[in-house]
């Protein structure tokens, strides 16, 4: 059996715009507590979320 991955991808300003994000993280905690793999991928101005003030 094949095992695939979850990929969720946010790349809005967490700043203006923080639902983008918070969901890529919510889905992959769900899809993880589910038994599936998960991750999140960030970009462009959604790199902010993983700075100390974002």
């Amino acid at each position: 059996m094949s095992r695939k991955k979850l990929i969720f991808f946010a790349s809005d300003d967490p700043g203006s715009n923080p639902k983008p994000a918070w969901s890529a993280y919510h889905f992959a905690e769900v899809a993880t507590k589910a038994g599936l793999e998960a991750e999140v991928r960030l970009a462009g101005d959604g790199v902010r979320v993983a700075q100390l003030d974002g």
